[in-house]
């Protein structure tokens, strides 16, 4: 047998095999690896990830390309494939080709899961999103914050395994992820690195990111999983970008109203845009996923549970009314009126009742008795015992409360007696009827919406519409900011509800000695068109923001124009020619 062509062979080892993808700065092969076990379940596959040629010119270049290993190898946890070796290819001389080598995640991208099977199903999506968790638990506490977390860096294994890829971003807490990389830039730098329908908002403003705004990710994936589109999706990365930094998160129900309240919770929580009003960390995010998904469960237990009536001398099973949170579940009326008749279920349902209440049903229901022995004379002994207290406090209130019968007039043979005189007796007036209390509702969520459907909403919850007042915000003219009553609070049925709506004013930020990127993000954020004047200075960086005219704190429409002025580094003047200068030539005349 012939031994291998290590010419064949990236690094005279690895035999590629297939393309797994390819990004802006390099493209990962599955390989085998000649080194590995032969006897291994997966027969030696690894994952290499060849940097482009053109990248890895200088020392500099590679060096950032092994930054991602390093930081891999820091974390101890079965989600993030372990490095198998590092090196670059000398095997020739048209052009140098760095390389990592790591395990093999098996499965498949969120990214290629939903798009061959569509939107994954509540459970699911909050089940990997959990296990997704996990793994950045385990980043976090090496010190690190991935940055990059999107549907195409995230694997599903055939057993529901997460495996968290692509560290090329990854950094420690607090840097900001601009592109000052080597990698990254055309050595202009101060440009915004990552996926542009993932980043948080810090991340997008260049500032910087720490473990939350890997959370932020963690939500617009979550998003992604149960609605098969971005959090943010719109018609260009500037648009994105500025949704990142000032549109309200996005709620899934909006696009699948059978998800559940938990989950738009959850993922509304993940993508505000303050990091501290976010989750604390992931192991508290992972926390509230997994509460959210034991929720699911509640409305299949709930439709299972029963009223247990006497009717004609058997128990009857009614059900009970479908609620708003089987609603928001995905359980058809048909789906719970499968699981009200499953045959484990009904005798569970009725002797569970049974245990906590009385019944004085002449016949008990199937399994009861077994457990209560001989239910129907207790219940009717206990029924007896309980109308005679009853009887007795009735005739002790009647005797308080009604005139004595008239005295009957003494006959002729009867003496009267001196001491008896006649008693006046007067029957109570009996207390006024107490006045029903006002029926309350509740105030409807009116963020978001138009005044013509804020009234609408407030009329059909029994409401009326009261003061409107505005407020300057980047919200277009009109729209709802809030209620007083808030949200969710309960009013009296016909009361009036305040609203608060947008005036279609707002001031401009102070971007002053920001990069260029940044501040024209944070304006369009704000609702201006943002232009640019460039002045000549060298005490700044280039493209740094001196002001902007109108200034910092100008009220304005939306949609005005908001002039950034950028420093620009003077031009260097061409050098002056040293020692001894030739004399001109004379000119001929014609």
């Amino acid at each position: 047998m012939s031994a291998p062509d290590d010419s064949r062979a990236l690094a005279g080892r690895f035999e590629l095999e297939a393309l797994l993808g390819s990004g802006a700065t390099a493209t990962v092969f599955r390989a085998r690896d000649r080194d590995a076990d032969p006897g291994r379940p997966d027969g030696g596959r690894v994952a290499v990830k060849v940097l482009h040629p053109q990248l890895a010119g200088t020392a500099a270049q590679r060096a950032s390309f092994y930054a991602e290993a390093h930081a891999m190898r820091r974390v101890a946890h079965p989600g993030v494939p372990a490095i198998v070796a590092t090196g670059e290819d000398a095997a020739t001389t048209e052009e140098e080709r760095a390389w990592i080598a790591s395990a093999l995640a098996l499965g498949e991208t969120l990214a290629d899961r939903v798009e061959r099977t569509g939107a994954l199903p509540e459970a699911e999506a909050l089940d990997f999103t959990a296990g997704l968790l996990d793994v950045l638990v385990a980043v976090h506490a090496a010190g690190i914050v991935h940055r990059d977390i999107a549907p195409g860096n995230v694997m599903i294994g055939g057993n529901g395994e997460v495996a968290l890829l692509d560290f090329g971003l990854a950094d420690e807490p607090d840097r900001a992820a601009t592109g000052d990389d080597v990698l990254r830039s055309s050595g202009t730098g101060g440009g915004v690195i990552g996926s542009v329908n993932y980043l948080s908002p810090e991340q997008a403003l260049g500032e910087p990111v720490d473990e939350r705004g890997d959370l932020y990710q963690v939500a617009g994936v979550l998003h992604f999983a149960l609605t098969a589109r971005p959090p943010f999706a719109r018609a260009s990365v500037e648009q994105t970008m500025a949704a990142h930094v000032g549109a309200p998160p996005s709620v899934p129900s909006a696009h699948d109203s059978r998800l559940s309240r938990a989950t738009d919770d959850l993922v509304v929580r993940g993508l505000l845009k303050d990091p501290s009003a976010r989750f604390p960390s992931a192991a508290a995010m992972a926390r509230a996923v997994r509460a959210a998904l034991a929720a699911l469960a509640e409305p299949a237990l709930a439709s299972s549970r029963t009223r247990v009536l006497p009717v004609g001398g058997r128990t009857e099973v009614l059900p009970r009314r479908r609620s708003g949170d089987e609603a928001r579940s995905g359980l058809s009326p048909s789906s719970a009126a499968a699981v009200r008749a499953t045959p484990a279920a009904r005798p569970q349902a009725t002797a569970a009742l049974t245990r906590s209440t009385l019944s004085a049903a002449p016949a008990a229901a199937p399994g009861v008795a077994s457990r209560r022995g001989r239910p129907g004379r207790l219940a009717v002994g206990v029924l007896a015992v309980t109308t005679a207290v009853v009887a007795t406090i009735w005739l002790i209130a009647s005797s308080a409360t009604t005139a004595p019968p008239p005295l009957a007039a003494p006959s002729s043979t009867d003496a009267p007696s001196p001491a008896a005189t006649p008693v006046a007796t007067t029957r109570p007036t009996p207390p006024a009827p107490m006045a029903a209390p006002p029926v309350s509702v509740a105030v409807p969520d009116l963020a978001g919406a138009t005044r013509p459907d804020a009234q609408a909403r407030l009329a059909a919850a029994g409401l009326t519409t009261g003061a409107v007042r505005e407020q300057d915000s980047t919200a277009a003219a009109g729209t709802v900011l809030s209620s007083s009553p808030e949200a969710g609070a309960a009013a009296p049925r016909g009361s009036a509800v305040v609203i608060v709506v947008a005036s279609g004013f707002t001031t401009v930020p102070d971007v002053a000695g920001r990069a260029g990127v940044a501040a024209g993000a944070t304006l369009s954020a704000a609702g201006f068109t943002v232009a640019e004047r460039t002045v000549a200075d060298a005490t700044v960086p280039d493209r740094t923001v001196l002001g902007t005219e109108p200034g910092a704190g100008a009220r304005l429409a939306l949609g005005s124009t908001v002039t950034v002025v950028l420093s620009r580094a003077p031009s260097t003047p061409a050098p002056t020619p040293s020692g001894p200068t030739a004399a001109p030539t004379p000119s001929r005349s014609p």
